[in-house]
């Protein structure tokens, strides 16, 4: 009877031992789906900006007023209180996505997503003006990001 107890006890540490395995592997699937979506969003976002033309890529510049006001916005490293970049008035409501520095967009997973728009001009080694474009996609209640896509456009090939 005690050889049975014993061998009972040993074969549920070994069953949770496996349930915790399949659970454990089930979420690490669930964020990498999560964070692959958030890619795939945060790339189609900066083809609005590889699709216009050097001087539309801009946000609006009344749009930026209340981001100024989001933390989560104002919290990232992509963001600097300096916002002389060549912004532009855009035509809305609602705002083109290109021209909004905070939405809300549902991936093809189904899921909301934050969308934040950077947008900073700079010099390059030849004094050539470029525009450097940062993209970050972060889950509606999450300050982490799960995509971060930067890049540059130049005012010669724009």
């Amino acid at each position: 009877m005690i050889e049975l107890l014993i061998s009972i006890g040993i074969l549920n540490v070994a069953l949770l031992a496996i349930f915790a395995a399949f659970n454990s592997g089930a979420l690490a699937i669930s964020r990498a789906s999560q964070t692959s979506t958030a890619s795939v969003v945060a790339d189609k976002q900066m083809e609005l900006y590889r699709a216009v033309t050097y001087s539309n890529v801009a946000l609006d510049t009344t749009a930026l007023t209340p981001a100024a006001s989001d933390t989560t916005y104002t919290a990232d490293a992509a963001y600097t209180v300096d916002v002389t970049q060549s912004n532009k008035t855009c035509a809305g409501p609602p705002l083109p996505a290109q021209c909004d520095p905070r939405q809300e967009v549902v991936g093809p997973d189904g899921r909301t997503y934050r969308v934040h728009t950077y947008i900073y001009p700079q010099l390059v080694t030849n004094g050539r003006p470029v525009k450097r474009v940062t993209v970050v996609v972060r889950t509606v209640a999450g300050a982490t990001p799960l995509a971060r896509l930067t890049s540059m456009f130049d005012e010669a090939t724009g």
